[in-house]
């Protein structure tokens, strides 16, 4: 009598489903296994019990696979029951022990001998494709049977890579293809282009069915140039590459050639109905055809090519370039703004707001006053009075940018500050020395010491200091 006793932990700092961790403790015995294999291991009694029911059900049906299956599992009974007591522990934590299935070799090798030639190894390896092809064909008469168990180790490993790289979404859009698959296909049965559907060349196999083979020809061809086929093809599933094939051309062109296959092939529907209506040009274009096929594929080449930019990126292209002619053809007009600009510092109507920080009358904040030691700039331009214009008047127009220098108003006209010391009537006597400079500011700036009445003037006094309070 079996009981079963599950231990539960619960970790708080976790979600429900991770935090809880269940670890089965009844597993399956090998002693059973045998006392079910022994006597009823023909009917599949073992499978059940370790729950493998596919393999349960198949042995019920051929009798243990006419007895060879049934004898060779008394011989790995141990390595069953681990793999299925393994199986059932991972598949109990799905949350801590994430489960990948995985073939066994030795299950693929029983299914193989004695119903290989039925595909029964297949159908196991998820290859159901070839497990049809095999029911159909009895293992392509037989030589993919004995093919197949030769290289089992090799197919079962890349079937199981497979299956990791799905369960954790690290596979290719597209499982990658076998250059033994392609020469197992493509030899018994080449002519019918078997190897060509099964890489997924769906056209080149509709022509090779219907001319089996063009004729035998390209059948040949294939089996010699597999592996590049093979190789070709797993470079367009990892990188999609619409180019065409030198040698696809080749061997199309020899011996449909004369009926425009290659041209077809090429994406020349013209040439091709020319060179099919009129055998090649009456053979002439077709032999020409040999000699310039590469400068062919190379100019179809690089229009796909070209195609395949503009679809991408070309839309964009040509919205641009179309801005960009409109603006060359149509220069733009200069509209006047709905908001005229407000006149400049020279043509300002109006005295100026005080600001949030305005400075206020008294000694310190007005520069009329003075502070002690304040002297006034001599070069400072006096304040111009500005017109009074009534409010009603709108501001004149600002100058506009297409304006002449000549056109433009004046800025006012430059007086001389009285210096410090004299009176304004002194000062509007004095005279300036030669020696000038112009400044950057549109006015002459007087380098040397200003004369007043024929006579230097005498820089002014600081004003004398406040006498300190000494201590003794």
């Amino acid at each position: 009598m079996s009981t079963e006793r599950t231990v539960t932990y619960h970790y708080p700092s976790q979600s429900p489903r991770q935090g809880l961790l269940s670890i089965p403790i009844e597993k399956k015995g090998l002693c059973e296994a045998y006392i079910l294999a022994i006597p009823l291991g023909f009917l599949g009694a073992h499978h059940f019990y370790l729950k493998r029911p596919g393999f349960g059900l198949l042995y019920f049906f051929t009798l243990g696979l006419l007895g060879f299956g049934w004898v060779i599992d008394w011989f790995r009974l141990p390595f069953l029951v681990n793999d299925a007591n393994h199986r059932i522990h991972m598949e109990a934590n799905p949350s801590m022990f994430p489960y990948i299935p995985r073939k066994r070799l030795d299950d693929a090798y029983i299914l193989a001998f004695p119903f290989g030639f039925l595909g029964l190894h297949h159908y196991y390896l998820e290859r159901y494709a070839w497990g049809v092809a095999y029911t159909l064909t009895l293992g392509f008469l037989g030589i993919g049977w004995v093919i197949d168990l030769c290289r089992m180790p090799c197919l079962v490993s890349a079937v199981n890579d497979e299956i990791k790289r799905r369960v954790q979404n690290e596979g290719y859009k597209k499982p990658l293809k076998s250059t033994c698959d392609s020469y197992i296909l493509g030899v018994p049965l080449g002519f019918l282009g078997l190897h060509h559907f099964y890489l997924d060349r769906i056209g080149f196999g509709f022509v090779y069915l219907f001319t089996f083979g063009l004729l035998g020809v390209g059948w040949v061809i294939d089996i010699l140039r597999m592996p590049c086929l093979v190789r070709d093809v797993n470079r367009r599933i990892l990188r999609p590459d619409p180019r065409k094939s030198l040698c696809d051309a080749y061997v199309l062109w020899f011996p449909f050639g004369i009926i425009g296959f290659h041209h077809f092939y090429l994406n020349r529907g013209g040439w091709g109905a020319l060179y099919f209506f009129t055998l090649g040009i009456f053979g002439i274009g077709w032999l020409i055809d040999f000699c310039r096929m590469p400068f062919i594929v190379k100019e179809v080449n690089k229009r796909i090519i070209e195609n395949q930019y503009f679809t991408q990126v070309g839309h964009t292209e040509v919205e641009r370039s179309v801005t960009v002619r409109e603006e060359y053809a149509y220069p733009r007009q200069q509209h006047p703004h709905p908001y005229p600009q407000q006149p400049g510092p020279y043509q300002q109507q109006y005295p100026p707001q005080p600001g949030p920080y305005a400075q206020q009358p008294g000694n310190y904040g007005s520069v009329e006053s003075g502070y002690p030691g304040y002297q006034q700039d001599p070069y400072q331009q006096p304040q111009v009075p500005l017109p009074n214009v009534p409010p009603s008047q709108p501001p004149p127009p600002p100058p506009s940018l297409h304006q002449s220098y000549e056109q433009m108003p004046a800025p006012p006209p430059y007086t001389e500050l009285p210096a410090a010391g004299h009176t304004a009537d002194e000062g509007a006597g004095a005279t300036r020395s030669s020696t000038t400079s112009p400044s950057p500011y549109g006015f002459k700036q007087n380098l040397d010491d200003r004369q007043v009445d024929g006579e230097p003037s005498q820089p002014s006094a600081p004003p004398p200091s406040p006498p300190r309070d000494r201590k003794y």
